[in-house]
């Protein structure tokens, strides 16, 4: 359809180029496309890719060392909450949605409860039911801001999991400070780069308050400042690359496909699964003491 549309003259010098060399009408058009593509990108976002040369620049290796030290930064703290998501989850509800903890501890918490004689098995059961009552109630806009929250975390896990190493090790020094990396080299890597770079979420202070929170606790509130100052400079710089460098478009260059998308995004879609379970956990535990 795309080529339908392009000038006349072309399309007879794109058919007289099929005839010479062998090539498809549409692969030829589909490599000027890329070509066009990585004009384009050396107009408003020079210096990352040397497309005579298939290369990609010491610009973006540059780019990826930064990148590395922002996801050095947040992985320690993100280790610990991936030993246990529904603990986590359960954290970040008592700061995004405090009025569902408080109501949970209230009216499901055995010892919170009116006092019983004797607490049977029937009670039991229905403090139960009124904890699945509670959370499967949570008011569509609560529970939508809980599961962005959520998603936001995740794809912070997923950034700072990426293969920093292995992207860095594809590049080759060949003059002081100066790195190329063939686009040949890069493979998957860097097709899980775009994944998770393309689909940049936005950190919340009250993410970032959790995360330290739930492992520091807060006996030092002098140190989250400083955490929390610290965090907001690594983010400036994330979400800086990902405003400024279309890696969406680099990845079709890169794989001289014009129409290359990343796989779509995913993760932490079981999210409420865990965060119901965490609470049934703590007040079993609860009926235990």
């Amino acid at each position: 359809a795309e080529l339908k549309s392009e000038f006349f003259l072309y399309k007879v010098i794109l058919w007289l180029r099929s005839l010479f060399s062998g090539a498809n009408v549409e692969e030829l058009y589909a490599k000027d496309k890329v070509a066009r593509l990585a004009s384009e990108l050396s107009g408003f976002a020079p210096g990352l890719v040397d497309y005579p040369h298939k290369y990609l620049t010491t610009l973006f290796y540059e780019y990826i060392r930064e990148l590395k030290g922002c996801a050095d930064f947040f992985r320690p703290y993100l280790s610990v909450l991936r030993e246990n998501y529904g603990s986590y989850y359960v954290f970040l509800s008592s700061l995004i949605l405090p009025d569902i903890d408080t109501m949970v501890n209230s009216e499901a918490d055995p010892f919170q409860t009116p006092p019983k004689p004797n607490f049977s098995k029937e009670y039991r059961t229905s403090l139960l039911r009124r904890l699945d009552d509670i959370l499967s109630n949570i008011p569509p806009i609560s529970r939508n801001v809980m599961y962005k929250s959520v998603q936001s975390v995740d794809w912070l896990i997923q950034f700072s999991n990426l293969p920093f190493e292995d992207m860095l090790s594809t590049f080759s020094c060949f003059a002081a400070d100066s790195y190329v990396c063939s686009f040949k080299n890069v493979g998957m890597i860097f097709s899980d780069f775009v994944r998770v770079l393309s689909a940049g979420k936005s950190i919340t202070g009250e993410i970032l308050e959790s995360m330290f929170l739930f492992i520091r606790g807060k006996s030092n509130m002098a140190e989250m400042d400083e955490f929390l100052a610290s965090a907001q400079k690594h983010l400036e710089i994330l979400h800086g690359f990902i405003a400024s460098v279309p890696l969406v478009r680099i990845g079709k260059i890169v794989f001289e496909d014009y129409s290359k998308q990343p796989e779509t995004f995913g993760g932490a879609e079981d999210w409420f699964v865990k965060f119901r379970n965490e609470w049934r956990v703590r007040l079993d535990r609860r009926w235990e003491q």
